[in-house]
């Protein structure tokens, strides 16, 4: 079992709880709306897709992997209607859910680090 959970409260922040010593750690905060949380078992971390904005100032979605320990280590641009996200350990993939369109990305957790 990992020694980290992450869970996400309301507003624009995730935060990272240390399950060996019981109490809450690292803090992140986003410049969009969380909207769409995965954690890869093999390594802990945490892909958070964040939803952008078509008012008052147009934004792009985005895909943000984050460490254990809160740090954000990559950051990619996704179409502004990302909503949901699944990881794939196995083939190292993320599938990133877009409403418009109804498509899925498939997107290669190798080209996010």
């Amino acid at each position: 079992m990992p020694d980290h959970s992450y869970t996400q409260l309301v507003g624009k922040r995730l935060t990272i709880l240390d399950r060996t010593a019981y109490q809450t750690g690292s803090e992140v905060s986003f410049d969009n709306w969380p909207i769409g949380l995965a954690v890869n078992h093999t390594n802990n971390n945490a892909y958070v897709v964040c939803h952008g904005n078509p008012w008052p100032f147009a934004r792009d979605g985005s895909l943000t992997v984050i460490t254990p320990q809160g740090q954000m280590i990559a950051t990619r641009s996704l179409p502004r209607s990302a909503r949901g996200i699944a990881i794939n350990a196995e083939n190292q993939t993320a599938i990133v859910t877009i409403k418009e369109n109804s498509k899925l990305l498939v997107i290669s957790l190798e080209s996010l680090v």
